[in-house]
């Protein structure tokens, strides 16, 4: 089974003046369903020991089924997320 592909990074969380970490671009094919949930617990092991103080990421609202599993082991933000198309 290939990897799944993701963007992660470890931000400068502005309002905490900590850090927190950003899942982007998290693409799980239909084969390989489940195995996300790896990559975001290995995510959360490298934010504790960089002091993180949260995991986020964006998921799409109409992707019910991976939200419904999301949330049985996140919270949603508190956040919505806006977009401007450039190109």
């Amino acid at each position: 089974m290939a990897p799944t592909p993701a963007l992660a990074f470890d931000l400068a969380e502005i309002i905490s003046d900590r850090r927190a970490g950003r899942l982007d671009d998290f693409f799980v094919a239909p084969e390989a369903r489940g195995s996300g949930l790896a990559l975001i617990a290995r995510l959360t092991e490298i934010g504790a020991v960089r002091g993180w103080t949260h995991l986020r990421w964006l998921v799409p609202r109409d992707n019910t089924a991976a939200r419904r599993l999301y949330e049985t082991l996140a919270e949603p933000a508190p956040w919505d997320s806006f977009r401007i198309t450039l190109a």
